[in-house]
């Protein structure tokens, strides 16, 4: 039996709730963050990440191709493996003018077209109580002195702290979008 897969989202969702994520919501005081958010699936075959702790402490945005598809051409050195549906020439720099338009300055971008992923490296710096959340977690577990503490090994330090970690709302966005839209 398959996973099925998550859900799809409107763009603007996900952009909402990740930025409002990053720079508006207070974290408990022990949630652990081991990187980022986990991805979110938009309708358009993307997938968007938020990171807080990126270069220089800034936040980034990563947006990855969310099913990339290869293909066996001849090159140089014989066959290679080619990623036949890449972020588009684009597609970075169209990001970055929305995440503008939204208020939030962009420090630089990288990788993108012909690459399946993409970041974007915001101006501001996150939250406070999120940038906490990730130190948390690279500090380890107190009593193990470890990251790699898991219930199997008998500690909840992990699985406990990342519990109580506040996750970016997109369906409340797609609820609050859907209001917008339809007047109600």
């Amino acid at each position: 039996m398959s996973t099925p897969a998550p859900p799809l989202h409107p763009l603007e969702a996900i952009l909402a709730a990740g930025l409002e994520w990053l720079y508006d919501v207070r974290q408990p005081d022990d949630a652990l963050l081991q990187s980022g958010s986990r991805y979110y699936r938009c309708g358009n075959g993307r997938s968007y990440y938020f990171r807080p702790s990126g270069p220089g402490g800034r936040p980034v945005i990563v947006v990855k191709v969310t099913e990339p598809r290869y293909e066996e051409r001849r090159g140089r050195y014989g066959a290679e493996r080619v990623l036949t549906n890449p972020l588009a020439k684009n597609e970075l720099e169209e990001l970055a003018a929305v995440l503008e338009r939204k208020g939030r300055r962009v420090h630089q971008t990288w990788n993108g077209h012909p690459s399946d992923t993409g970041s974007i490296c915001l101006e501001d710096f996150p939250n406070a109580s999120l940038v906490s959340a990730v130190f948390r977690y690279r500090s380890g577990c107190p009593i193990h002195r470890s990251v790699f503490c898991s219930r199997e090994k008998g500690c909840t330090w992990y699985g406990d702290g990342h519990g109580r970690l506040i996750e970016p709302d997109v369906a409340k966005h797609v609820r609050q979008q859907a209001t917008t839209t339809t007047g109600g």
